[in-house]
């Protein structure tokens, strides 16, 4: 009993457990906005993607630039791949730091996982502007055929 009034009588026990009580708070209130703030910024970088996608779809040149760039990122990341490999095969140190711990391996190598998240990302973006370009394409050809119907 004397130790539960010790603790009631200490003013840093009151400090921290109304600091607490207020950092707790804050985070649920920031907690409940979060989703939307995500949703949002989610949304916007979205329409900014079909945006671009849409100005870019109707020229062939700037679609071959967009497979030529994807083409170019796969073979930075082939290099990346090969370079690592190399090291790893030539590199005495670089065995022993494989051999003692994978993680750090896995950090050393990270370099490889950016070369092929930008190559990813570039030919996900190269196979939309493919597909929107044959339907522009589409759309034109079926616009020709009702007019010479017509």
């Amino acid at each position: 009993m004397d130790s539960i009034i010790d603790k009631l009588s200490d003013p840093g026990n009151w400090v921290a457990g109304i600091l607490f009580s207020v950092i707790a708070a804050i985070i649920y209130k920031l907690g409940s906005m979060l989703p939307s703030v995500v949703r949002g910024y989610s949304r916007s970088r979205r329409l900014t993607n079909i945006n671009q996608t849409r100005k870019q779809r109707v020229n062939p040149l700037e679609v071959n630039y967009a497979i030529g760039k994807a083409n170019a990122q796969f073979v930075a990341f082939l290099l990346m791949c090969f370079f690592y490999l190399a090291a790893l095969l030539i590199s005495e140190t670089l065995r022993e730091m494989a051999d003692q711990s994978v993680i750090l391996v896995l950090i050393l190598a990270s370099p490889i996982f950016v070369f092929e998240f930008i190559w990813l990302f570039q030919d996900s973006r190269a196979k939309r502007l493919v597909a929107e370009h044959g339907k522009i394409l589409n759309y034109r050809q079926r616009q020709a055929i009702t007019r010479r119907a017509n």
